[in-house]
């Protein structure tokens, strides 16, 4: 389809849909930017949220950290809310100083009376750590920042000597645990805002609904799953930056091909996600620009060795062998990208290895060979629990799961897809009744060790749905976690991820791209840490 044809589609699509024409219809007054959002948010605070591109980009434009990732050399940290830190010899003291003067926001009936102090830090972190907080929440699968990062385990105790002083303790040595205070989700809120809620007899809900930060942009309306309006920040601490952005919109917009007629209609000015088959129509057209960036995300195919038939060795590497992996990229991507055959992306440090064509080739026969060894009988029912915003995209999400059914229909297993989200097939892991499990993982350019203490991790907390974990693999995530030399931790990442192949507990099925599209005249939208979009400098510009 060419792309007079298509913006033809679009147009119809449009007006039936929005009751709106294809002309260039105005952003929100007075410097407003919409930035469609594939994924909703059930509250505006980074804690509680599942980590994706849309939380983390809230994150980013409400809330600011004590440091921050230098852009231009991942494994090094800049100041921010703390303009120094000590790290103790034996690697388990950091002492932060931090900044003086930085102003809270306010809201219509709160007006802080003091600038952030170390007594913010302390309630930010313990807030998600004592349990005799009630900002503390008992169900920690809402907590997926401290959980997922490791931090509820490593953190022993945040301090304040002094009000422009913290002390963090650890259990254990960790050098991840600065990447984990430079992350988006590692905010800091205010005490005396909590204070004042509680004085008035506010639940911790409406602290979580309605945040008190630091960063470019303040809190002003929510509706879950419908939008988050930011306002800009006039006092904040790092100054007025290049932006001229007053108002920021994000529209929850799951459905991709919504999203792409908003953004075309003008209705929105910057989104994320594009279906890959229209990013050449997107890159051809003169209204909009696309960004696209390595690949990041793996889409990972879990084996439940929990389960009685995947149990089996031999069902396990038949599916693995039934299963053509450079097929489904080029069906579900369009080509856009590689095949995955390595469950760690090579970008993320060179911490990827190609191992799943030499351990386990594509073969058919080889894969009817291996059921028949297996002795199940057949057909073999298995049920597959679907993360449903693993992809993203309705369409590559239908055409992966016809595509596994097929292929796997060829040895004789029958699939019984179940979609729900992540956080349920958390809440469900213990005592669910699954055989495989499909989910994405999303690793970090800079290190992906924290994702991989998660997806492999030996807790019983985190998102092995897998439930593998052996001596050897308990072994290599504790040197992981405490090795401070970079080159050894890219080694020991290798060594975890080639372990999960050749247990069988995980097989890579595709890989993805971070994208995002902005009209022409939007300029200097920013990626963060974690793939979110930072629009402190982004100018609304004039259309050409």
């Amino acid at each position: 389809m060419n792309s007079k044809s298509l913006r033809g589609i679009l147009c119809l699509l449009a007006a039936a849909a929005l009751l709106t024409g294809c002309g260039s219809k105005p952003p929100l007054p007075g410097g407003g930017l919409s930035f469609c959002a594939s994924s909703e948010l059930r509250t505006p605070s980074p804690w509680i949220e599942d980590l994706n591109q849309t939380s983390a980009s809230s994150a980013a434009n409400m809330f600011d950290r004590l440091i921050e990732q230098d852009p231009a050399s991942p494994h090094s940290f800049l100041p921010s809310l703390a303009q120094s830190w000590e790290v103790s010899g034996d690697g388990l003291e950091y002492t932060f100083r931090l900044r003086t003067g930085v102003e809270f926001h306010s809201s219509s009936f709160f007006v802080p009376s003091r600038p952030m102090d170390s007594s913010d830090v302390v309630f930010s972190f313990e807030k998600l750590m004592r349990s005799d907080s009630i900002y503390y929440l008992n169900d920690h699968e809402l907590l997926r920042f401290p959980q997922q990062s490791g931090m509820t385990d490593l953190l022993k105790s945040v301090t304040a000597p002094d009000r422009s002083t913290v002390v963090f303790r650890l259990h254990r040595p960790d050098p991840s645990f600065l990447r984990i205070l430079s992350s988006d989700f590692a905010v800091i809120v205010s005490k005396e805002y909590a204070d004042f809620l509680r004085t008035f007899g506010r639940d911790p809900d409406f602290f979580n609904s309605h945040p008190i930060g630091t960063g470019p942009f303040m809190f002003d309306d929510f509706r879950e799953g419908k939008y988050l309006r930011l306002k800009r920040f006039s006092h904040y601490w790092k100054g007025p930056g290049s932006g001229n952005v007053r108002t920021l919109v994000f529209d929850f917009t799951d459905i991709q091909w919504r999203r792409m007629i908003k953004l075309m209609t003008n209705e929105c000015q910057v989104m994320n996600s594009p279906a890959v088959s229209d990013i050449e129509f997107l890159e051809g057209s003169r209204d909009t620009r696309v960004y696209r960036r390595e690949f990041l995300n793996e889409i990972l195919l879990a084996f439940n060795t929990e389960s009685s038939v995947m149990h089996n060795p031999f069902v396990r590497e038949a599916i693995i062998r039934a299963i053509d992996r450079t097929a489904i990229q080029k069906i579900i991507s369009f080509d856009d990208g590689s095949a995955s055959d390595a469950i760690i992306p090579e970008t993320a440090s060179g911490h990827g290895a190609k191992i799943v064509p030499t351990v386990y080739p594509f073969s058919v026969e080889h894969a009817r060979q291996l059921m028949t060894a297996s002795e199940a009988r057949l057909p073999l029912e298995l049920t597959v629990w679907a993360d449903r915003t693993n992809l993203n995209n309705e369409y590559r999400d239908s055409r992966l799961y016809q595509i596994l059914r097929h292929e796997l229909a060829e040895i004789g297993i029958k699939l019984k897809i179940i979609r729900m989200s992540r956080s349920a097939m958390r809440n469900h892991r213990a005592r669910g009744r699954y055989d495989l499990a499909i989910i994405n993982a999303q690793f970090t350019l800079s290190d992906p060790s924290e994702e991989i203490r998660s997806v492999f991790g030996c807790s019983g907390a985190d998102d092995n749905f897998s439930n593998f974990c052996d001596e050897r693999m308990r072994l290599d995530l504790e040197r992981l976690r405490t090795e401070p030399d970079e080159k050894k931790r890219v080694t020991i990442s290798r060594e975890i991820s080639s372990r999960a192949v050749e247990a069988m507990s995980f097989i890579p099925l595709s890989r993805t791209q971070d994208t995002y599209v902005t009209r022409e005249n939007i300029h200097g939208v920013q990626r963060t840490q974690n793939e979110g979009l930072s629009f402190m400098n982004t100018v609304i510009g004039s259309h050409d």
